[in-house]
């Protein structure tokens, strides 16, 4: 790493890296083609040379531009932008406008799902160690142009990202704050669901693994206890403990059924989540 004399005033700011990295900030050149990422020194280092390894590998990640320190001694990296908004975003703001997610918008986030399973499964990639997915469950955000956010990654099963892409919005049709409807962020439609498993299936047969549907309802079971501990069960106030209860129930079914060798249909989350 070098010495950069960097003025972040000639950059937009837009937000702190609080949740995960714990320091610094994310800015926007002018132009709007550069990403600057500040925090510790340390960490820095170690995401940009995981950012240009996952790059060299084939992973569908920013090509790396710059590392070094500012005057500040904090550390950072420069990294081509790779959009403005996630699919998250996305996606939301489709289903909030029009009851429904766009094949268009589909079919981006399918293909950039499609890259990266390519890369993850490709034999020189495969990692060897035991998995680390009681470390951390959290996903990246993906964009159109690319995939960002690897503060916290770890070893976890092949298929595991990709699958939660078309399972991780079910977790969040809990009730709104007035106890009604529900807070869903957005619905895939049946053909985009089995379309998606399909393509995702296709890639594992052609390269010689199982496919990675034969593993969703352990992933739901998973991600369904997942959204659960994020809940604090002594809060017994309106709406969070709304949410509580709907996430136990929807634990408990998926738990249930996964131990029984009987398949889970998200559709079924909304019923049980506000059964009495």
């Amino acid at each position: 790493m070098h010495s950069a004399n960097i003025n972040l005033s000639d950059w937009t700011k837009l937000k702190d890296r609080g949740a995960l990295a714990k320091s610094g900030a994310v800015y926007r050149s002018n132009d709007g083609a550069l990403i600057l990422r500040t925090g510790n020194a340390e960490l820095i280092q170690s995401e940009a040379e995981f950012s240009a390894n996952a790059k060299r590998r084939g992973f569908p990640v920013p090509e790396l531009v710059d590392v070094g320190i500012l005057p500040s001694g904090q550390g950072y990296f420069i990294e081509l932008s790779v959009g403005d908004r996630t699919f998250a975003e996305i996606l939301s703001r489709e289903y909030a406008e029009g009851g429904g997610v766009s094949d268009g918008s589909f079919r981006g986030l399918t293909s950039m799902a499609t890259r990266f399973l390519l890369a993850q499964i490709e034999y020189g990639n495969r990692q060897h160690d035991s998995s680390q997915l009681r470390d951390g469950i959290e996903l990246p955000n993906i964009l159109a142009g690319g995939i960002i956010d690897f503060e916290r990654r770890f070893v976890a099963p092949a298929g595991y990202d990709v699958m939660r892409c078309l399972i991780f919005h079910r977790l969040w049709d809990f009730p709104l704050p007035d106890g009604t409807g529900t807070n869903t962020l957005w619905e895939f439609s049946r053909p985009q669901t089995s379309g998606y498993l399909q393509e995702m299936d296709l890639i594992c047969e052609q390269q010689g693994i199982p496919s990675v549907s034969s593993y969703l309802d352990g992933f739901l079971a998973l991600n369904a206890i997942w959204a659960l501990c994020y809940e604090r069960t002594e809060d017994q106030c309106r709406p969070q403990f709304w949410r509580w209860q709907w996430r136990k129930r929807v634990a408990v079914h998926c738990a249930e059924r996964y131990l029984a060798g009987k398949p889970i249909d998200t559709g079924d989350f909304r019923r049980v989540g506000f059964e009495i």
